[in-house]
C-alpha cells in the first residue's frame, strides 16, 4: 500500500496534510504513481518498535541516490505526512530522522543564497501535474514546482511546533548562526518583491525562493519559542536583517503610485510641456490615485495577509519574536528597521482594522509602548555626538578670543569660523565675527555676521548692538538708530548702547519709530498694499507696470524693486522690525522681558503658559536649500513648523537645525498673529531627521504642556516616498552652490535718501572679478588644449616651409650639373608630413 497527503490547515499555522492509506489499485486504467486515498491513521495501528523500524526503511529509501527523483521525493512526502505532525515523535527521532531531513535541507546550499541558479540535487525542480498533486488547493489548471530541499524545510517548519523534534535539530546543527540564520537572510535578499501574496499560488512558479522563504520564516517563528541558541541569534544578528529587506504590501502601493508619477512627469518634460501644465497633470494623477486607494486598495492584490503567504509567516515570525526580545533590540528593529511601519503596512488602511490572533495589531500595540518608552534614550545616545561638537566648539572659541586680544585677527576669525562649522546655534561666534570684521574695516561683512546672530535668537542684545555697530561704520544712521533702539528694549539702560544710539541720532534729523512709521513688510504687503507702496515710495506708474506684469509673475515686485534707487533703507527696516517682534515674543514667552517694559503696542504679548491650548498637533521638520555657506562649508536649511496642511512658521538657519532653531521656531508658531489665534500646540510630531535632538525638544516643550511623539526611518521613507522627496531632507544633494553673502544678505542700493552714496560699487567690481576668475579656471584647462594644438599647427608649418626651401635649393643645384628634377618634388604635396 502507498499513501497520499490530504490538506487541511493545523493548528501550527500551516498547511498539514491528514494521512492517508495509499492502496495499490488494480486494473488497466491506474498507472504505478496513481492512488486512491483511504482514511486510516497508520501510526496509531503500528506498534512501537515496528514504527521505529519502518522510518529506518523509509529513510534508507530517502537517501538512498540511486533511486528515480521522483521516487525519493514521494519517500519524503510520506514521511512528512506520518511524521511531521505530530504522530510518531519519539520514533522518528529514535530513527534519526531529524538529523537527515536537516542534511537535505541544509546540503549544498548555495554559497551566494541564489536558490533559482542552484546546481544541487536537492534545488532540482519537478512539475507534478494536477491531476497527481494531492493539494486541493491547487486549481485544476494549473501544476505545481516542488523540490526536495523546500519539501525538506516545509517538513522541518511544521516539526518545530514539537519541542522533541526542535532539540533533536538543534543537535543536527540546524540552528548553528551559518545554517538556519544565513539561509534565512539569503533567501529573504534574493526575493523580488511585491511576492506572491496568497499562500500556495508560490508554488505554481519555478523559483522555490519565495516557498523556501515562507518555510524558514515558519520554522523560526516555531523553533526559536523551544531553542535559545536560535533565539539569541535571531535576537540579535538576524531579525534586524529580515525586517530590513522585507517590504509591506502598503508600502509596494506607494513605491508603484510614485514610479508612475515620475515616469508621467518624464513623458510630459519629453514633450517640452510647461512646469504649471506638468504639475496639474500630475497633481489630476495623484488623486486619481488616491482615489484608487480608498476604493479599491483592500480588494487588490496588496490587501489582506492570507494563510501560507509570505507576509502572513512574516507577521507570525515578528509575533512570536515580540514576546521574547528584550527593549534594546526591539528598539533596534522599529528604528533600523522600520518594523512598526511594516507590520501596519499589513493592515487595511482604513481604520479601524479587527483586531485578529495572527494579525499585526498586538505586535503594533507593544512595538509603540517600547517606543515611546524608550526613544528617549536613543536619542540621546544620537545626541552625544552633538554634544562633542558643542564642546569642541567651545574650545575653538577661547582660542579664537585668545587670539583677539594678542591682535591676531585673522587667526581669531578661522578659529570662529571653525567653531561655528560645529556649532552654528551659537550667536556669540557670530557676534564676535562681527566684531573682528568691524575691526578689520570690512562693514559688510560685518553686517552680514550680526544679521546671522539675529537668526539664530533676535532677544539677544550684543546680536542688536553689533548690527547697530555695522550699520553706523556705513553711515547709515536710521538703520543704526533703529538697531540700537531694538538693543536696548532687550537690555534698557545698557550705558555704552546708549551712547552709540546717540552718536547715531545727532545724525539725524527726524528718526523713524519702528511702530509708528515702518510697516508690518508682507503682512502691510498682503492687507494694506497701499501704504506699504507709499513706503517705498512707488508711485502710480510703477503700479500700473507691476498689474501689467500680471498676478502669475511672483518676482514682478523684486524686478520693480531692484531699478529703484533709494528703497534699500526702508526695505531693511521692515526685515528689522520683523526680527524685533520676533525678539519681543520670544523675550516675553520665555519669561525675560515683561510686556510692561516694552512699548504700548505689546501689551497682548503673554507667556507661552498663558497661551490657550489648541486642539490641532503639529509637525516639524527641515530640509536643505541650494544654498552652501563659503566659510565654513555647512548648507541652509528651512526648518517648519505645519498644523494640519497649514504653516504655522518657517526659518531659514545654517547647517543642521538643533534646538536653538526648534525653540524660536515653536514660540513664532505660537505668538504669531498672521496665523490666527496663538495657542499652544497639545502634541508635537518630530520628523525623523530631527530624531538626534528629539530628548532635547522634549524637555524644551515639556514646561508648555505639550508632548512629542517621534517619528521612525521607515515612517520617514514611506512617507517620503508618498510625496516625491527625500526623506532625509537633502532634496539638493546634487545641486548646491556657494552663496555670495553680499548679494545673498545684504542687497546693495544706492541710498541717496540718507544724503550718502554707499560704497557698494567697489565690491559689486570685485563680485565681479571674481566670477570672472571662476569662468577662467573652467576655461583653463580647454584654453591650455588649444594653446597647445595651434603650437604643433605652427611647428609643422614652419618644418614643411623650411623642406620646401631645402627643395629648391636642391633644384637649382641639379639643373647646374645637367641631372633633371624629379617629378613633384615642388608640387605642393607633403607626402610623409601630417
Amino acid at each position: 500500500m502507498q499513501q497520499c497527503n490530504t490538506l487541511r490547515v493545523g493548528a501550527g499555522g500551516g498547511l498539514r496534510p491528514t494521512r492517508l492509506i495509499r492502496a495499490v489499485p488494480t486494473g488497466p486504467s491506474f498507472g504505478p504513481r496513481e492512488r486512491v486515498a483511504v482514511l486510516l491513521d497508520l501510526t496509531s495501528t503500528m506498534p512501537s518498535q515496528t514504527l521505529v523500524q519502518h522510518f529506518v526503511n523509509e529513510l534508507k529509501k530517502l537517501q538512498d541516490h540511486t533511486r528515480s527523483y521522483s521516487d525519493r521525493y514521494f519517500t519524503l512526502d510520506d514521511l512528512c505526512s506520518e511524521a511531521g505532525y505530530g504522530q510518531g515523535v519519539q520514533e522518528f527521532c529514535l530513527a534519526g530522522g531529524p538529523r537527515a531531513i536537516v542534511e537535505i535541507a541544509v546540503r549544498h546550499w548555495p554559497a551566494d543564497g541564489k536558490l533559482s541558479s542552484s546546481a544541487a540535487a536537492a534545488d532540482v525542480v519537478e512539475v507534478c501535474h494536477h491531476d497527481e498533486c494531492p493539494d486541493p488547493f491547487v486549481s485544476d489548471d494549473c501544476d505545481v514546482n516542488r523540490s526536495l530541499r523546500r519539501t525538506a524545510i516545509g517538513m522541518l517548519a511544521e516539526m518545530s511546533n514539537y519541542k522533541p523534534y526542535v532539540l533533536a535539530m538543534e543537535k543536527a546543527g540546524m540552528f548553528a548562526p551559518e545554517v538556519l540564520p544565513r539561509m534565512l537572510e539569503q533567501t529573504m535578499a534574493q526575493l523580488d518583491f511585491p511576492v506572491h501574496n496568497k499562500g500556495l499560488s508560490c508554488y505554481e512558479v519555478k523559483d522555490q525562493t519565495q516557498a523556501i522563504a515562507v518555510h524558514l520564516l515558519n520554522l523560526a517563528a516555531n523553533a526559536l519559542v523551544h531553542s535559545i541558541p536560535l533565539r539569541i541569534q535571531l535576537v540579535q544578528h538576524t531579525a534586524l536583517k529580515v525586517c530590513t529587506l522585507y517590504q509591506d504590501p502598503y508600502s509596494q502601493f506607494v513605491a508603484k503610485s510614485a514610479a508612475e508619477r515620475a515616469a508621467e512627469r518624464a513623458k510630459l518634460e519629453a514633450r517640452g510641456l510647461e512646469e504649471k501644465e506638468i504639475e496639474k497633470r500630475i497633481h489630476k494623477l495623484t488623486d486619481k490615485q488616491q482615489k484608487w486607494e480608498k476604493e479599491k486598495y483592500d480588494e487588490s492584490e496588496y490587501s489582506g495577509t492570507e494563510v501560507g503567504g509570505l507576509h502572513y509567516y512574516f507577521i507570525r515570525f515578528i509575533n512570536h519574536l515580540v514576546q521574547c526580545c528584550p527593549e534594546d533590540q526591539l528598539l533596534r528593529l522599529i528604528h533600523e528597521g522600520g518594523l512598526i511601519s511594516k507590520l501596519r503596512g499589513n493592515m487595511s488602511p482604513k481604520e479601524p482594522s479587527m483586531i485578529t490572533l495572527y494579525g499585526p495589531h498586538m505586535a503594533v500595540i507593544r512595538l509603540t509602548e517600547v517606543w515611546t518608552k524608550n526613544c528617549y534614550k536613543l536619542s540621546d545616545v544620537m545626541y552625544q555626538r552633538v554634544r562633542d561638537d558643542e564642546d569642541h566648539s567651545l574650545e575653538l572659541r577661547l582660542d579664537g578670543n585668545g587670539a583677539f586680544r594678542g591682535g591676531e585677527l585673522q587667526k581669531a576669525l578661522d578659529c570662529y569660523w571653525k567653531a561655528i562649522a560645529l556649532n552654528p546655534e551659537d550667536s556669540s561666534l557670530y557676534n564676535n565675527i562681527s566684531l573682528v570684521y568691524a575691526k578689520m574695516g570690512d562693514s559688510l561683512q560685518a553686517l552680514y555676521a550680526a544679521e546671522e546672530s539675529l537668526k539664530v535668537d533676535p532677544a539677544v542684545s550684543k546680536s542688536w548692538a553689533r548690527l547697530g555697530d555695522a550699520y553706523r561704520m556705513m553711515e547709515r544712521w536710521q538703520l543704526a538708530h533703529l538697531a540700537y533702539t531694538a538693543a536696548l528694549e532687550m537690555m534698557p539702560n545698557d550705558a555704552d548702547i546708549l551712547a552709540r544710539q546717540s552718536d547715531a541720532r545727532s545724525h539725524l534729523a527726524q528718526v523713524w519709530d519702528i511702530d509708528r512709521d515702518v510697516p508690518d513688510g508682507m503682512r502691510d504687503f498682503i492687507h494694506s498694499p497701499s501704504l506699504y507702496f507709499k513706503w517705498l515710495g512707488l508711485g502710480k506708474d510703477d503700479l500700473m507696470e507691476m498689474y501689467k506684469a500680471g498676478p502669475d509673475q511672483d518676482d514682478f515686485i523684486d524686478s520693480l524693486l531692484e531699478r529703484r534707487e533709494g528703497h534699500s533703507r526702508h526695505i531693511a527696516c521692515t526685515k528689522i522690525k520683523e526680527d524685533v517682534k520676533n525678539a519681543r515674543a520670544l523675550a516675553v514667552a520665555t519669561g525675560l522681558l515683561k510686556p510692561e517694559t516694552l512699548p504700548a503696542c505689546c501689551k497682548d504679548l503673554v507667556r507661552i503658559e498663558d497661551l490657550p491650548r489648541g486642539f490641532e498637533s503639529w509637525t516639524i521638520s527641515w530640509t536643505d536649500t541650494p544654498l552652501r555657506h563659503k566659510q565654513t562649508g555647512l548648507n541652509r536649511h528651512t526648518l517648519t513648523a505645519m498644523s494640519g496642511s497649514r504653516m504655522r512658521s518657517m526659518l531659514t538657519v545654517l547647517g543642521t537645525p538643533g534646538v536653538a532653531a526648534v525653540r524660536k521656531l515653536l514660540i513664532s508658531g505660537m505668538t504669531n498673529p498672521m496665523f490666527g489665534q496663538p495657542e499652544r500646540p497639545t502634541i508635537i510630531f518630530v520628523a525623523h531627521r530631527m530624531f538626534p535632538i528629539f530628548s532635547k525638544i522634549t524637555e524644551l516643550v515639556k514646561p508648555w504642556g505639550a508632548r512629542t511623539e517621534a517619528e521612525t526611518a521607515a515612517k520617514a521613507q514611506k512617507s517620503a516616498t508618498h510625496n516625491d522627496t527625500d526623506w532625509n531632507g537633502y532634496n539638493h544633494a546634487d545641486g548646491y552652490y556657494d552663496e555670495e553673502d553680499s548679494d545673498y544678505f545684504a542687497p546693495l542700493h544706492q541710498d541717496y535718501e540718507n544724503g550718502h552714496l554707499m560704497k557698494c560699487e567697489a565690491h559689486q567690481q570685485a563680485a565681479a572679478a571674481r566670477q570672472k576668475l571662476k569662468v577662467q579656471a573652467q576655461l583653463e584647462p580647454r584654453i591650455k588644449q588649444q594653446q597647445g594644438e595651434h603650437q604643433v599647427a605652427r611647428l609643422m608649418q614652419q618644418q614643411f616651409e623650411e623642406l620646401q626651401h631645402r627643395a629648391r635649393n636642391l633644384q637649382r643645384a641639379l639643373v647646374v650639373v645637367g641631372v633633371s628634377c624629379p617629378e613633384g618634388l615642388l608640387s605642393g604635396r607633403r607626402s610623409g608630413l601630417g
